[in-house]
């Protein structure tokens, strides 16, 4: 895997196959997705070991796609691959020893990633919507600073600078059902303004043709 990973990440000599455990922290499928894998290996790994997926480091209580997105080395494919195995890594909080992001569940690094890379890099938008679809849950979650994902999001660009479709995508449900809500009350009021309006010319109206009669 290179000579940059940390030691904690190296596979244990006396072990082998992609069902090894690394000495203190990674699976085979964390250290893949830290290395630009093709779909096929990432999917052949999670075959090889179904637990994998949802197994987190035994140091940082990081999942395989916190290591995904947090390394920005995997594709759009990899991370919905690894969504759709197991959804409930979306809103999972790393620990404080966490190698990719302290205290962060991956919709928050994938968040960060998406606001902070000037080029097409992943993860896309289209990545964050599959997250938020899988687990709705994950946009309530708040990170070690008390941070919703929405709210990251806006500290990291002001909220009025902050892109209308991420904001729709990771507004809580709840905020969603009250701004229907609202909307649709708004909708009624303005339908009350505009129909009393009306009422009032027509009573104005017929006033007026009254005294031209009398």
């Amino acid at each position: 895997f290179g000579d940059g990973e940390d030691e904690a990440d190296c596979v244990d000599d006396c072990t082998d196959g992609a069902d090894t455990r690394h000495r203190r922290r990674a699976t085979a499928l964390h250290l893949a997705c830290t290395r630009d894998p093709p779909l096929d290996v990432v999917k052949s790994l999670i075959d090889a070991n179904p637990e994998a997926i949802s197994s987190p480091t035994r140091l940082g209580w990081e999942y395989p796609l916190h290591y995904a997105i947090g390394s920005g080395m995997a594709s759009d494919n990899v991370i919905n691959a690894l969504t759709e195995a197991y959804p409930d890594a979306v809103s999972k909080v790393s620990s404080g020893a966490a190698r990719f992001g302290v205290h962060k569940s991956p919709l928050h690094l994938a968040v960060a990633a998406f606001l902070q890379d000037d080029d097409d890099a992943s993860p896309s938008i289209s990545v964050l919507r599959t997250m938020c679809r899988r687990n709705p849950a994950a946009r309530k979650v708040r990170d070690g600073s008390g941070r919703m994902p929405l709210e990251l999001a806006k500290a990291i660009q002001f909220p009025t600078s902050c892109p209308q479709d991420l904001k729709k995508i990771l507004l809580p449900s709840n905020d969603i059902n009250e701004m229907i809500v609202f909307r649709f009350k708004s909708f009624l009021l303005a339908i009350l303004v505009v129909g009393a309006d009306w009422i009032l010319k027509k009573l104005e109206r017929f006033g007026a043709s009254l005294v031209d009669r009398a």
